[in-house]
């Protein structure tokens, strides 16, 4: 990881903004993104509240 990457974790840990998205959320690269992003979206769970 370089040094921004590892400064951003801890600050979005303070914020609460991990707990707010979720942990299982939260992936390493843009790849694993839009693997987690699509299977969100075959389970129907983006977009509603």
């Amino acid at each position: 990881m370089n040094g921004i990457l590892s400064v951003t974790p801890f600050a979005m840990s303070q914020s609460g903004f991990i707990e707010w998205l979720g942990e299982e959320n939260l992936c390493e690269n843009v790849d694993t993104a839009l693997v987690r992003a699509n299977e969100l979206l075959a389970q129907g769970r983006v977009g509603k509240k």
